[in-house]
């Protein structure tokens, strides 16, 4: 059984990386070992700082660490959102770049993922700024 499964894995990894080379010359995406976009931008990536907003209404945003995410299959799509207002000062206060944005077209749910090496630079230049963090006297409403 093990060999079996390590045969297949290899063989399915071997297999993708040839097809993505054709694709690639193509012009064409390579496909991912995701199975979905889903998994591949959200399951197994720790400490993911993210902005989620809905196409149908640009002013809600939410801003915060991504705590749990379902799975693919799983017919809704909720998530938990850890130190949402922490987040919402540190991104008033600081710029950090975008590396993705995942849309799901059917929801119109826009979820930006942050770059995570300059979201933590910007956290701990907050937290020097305010030590009293999100309940800090200095920080402007």
């Amino acid at each position: 059984f093990y060999i079996a499964k390590l045969i297949s894995i290899k063989g399915y990894t071997h297999l993708l990386k040839l097809v993505n080379k054709v694709r690639v010359k193509n012009n064409v995406a390579p496909l991912s070992e995701q199975s979905t976009v889903w998994n591949a931008m959200f399951l197994g990536n720790h400490g993911q700082v993210i902005e989620y907003r809905k196409v149908e209404d640009p002013r809600f945003v939410l801003v915060g660490n991504l705590a749990k995410v379902p799975r693919a299959h799983e017919p809704s799509r909720d998530i938990v959102l850890e130190a949402v207002d922490h987040w919402a000062k540190i991104m008033e206060y600081y710029t950090v770049e975008v590396e993705n944005t995942f849309i799901d077209t059917q929801t119109g749910t826009i979820i930006s993922i942050f770059n995570q090496q300059q979201a933590s630079e910007a956290q701990d230049l907050f937290n020097e700024r305010f030590p009293e963090g999100v309940n800090d006297p200095s920080l402007k409403d």
